[in-house]
């Protein structure tokens, strides 16, 4: 099971990474009988597949260690995940090569596995803003944040009807702003976020925490 254990910036918080390297039949060792399944039945990419039941797991080994029973996930409307019979706050990502999952007791949070691909390039506009393009102009690594944080932010929020160039703004830090920052502001919902960005051999895991106004 090669996980890897990440503390972030706020107190109790944990994120558990795991190198996805097993087959279907080996992640689905240890995995509790009574689990709904119904989702997984309806997911068809052998790929998928694995992250689901390697999210499944993740969420078990989190909650043993933050001492919560582990009763299975569900998800609202919008598709954003929670603990059954916990008030804990989770999120989840997958990359190619890995599987993320945070928690926190009682503060929401989204975070996204991204690494820079020559592909943002190409479709920067369609989820930048001038003035993000005009920051970032052609550094991959800046696009990588850049997107990385919109999906952090999408998931925190857990509002479908978003647009990443349009409603999601971020906000790089200044000389009076030592942080990244980012402002959702949205037909039907508003918020702020801090941003924290961990490097994961070449991928950005990316941390966006709810700014309570």
């Amino acid at each position: 099971m090669p996980l890897i254990d990440t503390k972030f910036n706020l107190s109790d918080g944990h994120i558990l990474i795991w190198r996805l390297e097993e087959s279907i039949e080996e992640l689905q060792q240890n995995l509790p009988s009574w689990l709904d399944y119904s989702e997984y039945h309806r997911i068809s990419h052998p790929l998928k597949k694995r992250e689901w039941l390697a999210g499944r797991r993740l969420f078990s080994a989190m909650c043993q260690r933050a001492g919560i029973q582990f009763q299975g996930i569900w998800k609202n409307p919008e598709g954003k995940p929670f603990l059954i019979g916990s008030g804990a706050h989770i999120s989840l990502s997958h990359s190619e090569h890995f599987v993320a999952a945070a928690i926190h007791p009682y503060a929401p949070l989204g975070i996204d596995l991204e690494r820079p691909k020559e592909q943002l390039l190409r479709v920067a506009t369609k989820f930048l803003s001038i003035d993000e393009c005009t920051y970032a102009q052609e550094n991959l690594d800046l696009l990588c944040r850049f997107w990385s944080a919109k999906e952090a932010v999408f998931k925190l929020f857990g509002q479908k009807q978003v647009s990443f160039r349009h409603h999601i703004r971020i906000l790089p830090p200044t000389p009076i702003r030592a942080r990244w920052s980012a402002h959702l502001n949205a037909p039907q919902l508003t918020g702020q976020a801090w941003l924290t960005f961990f490097r994961l051999e070449d991928y950005y895991l990316t941390v966006a925490q709810g700014i309570q106004s």
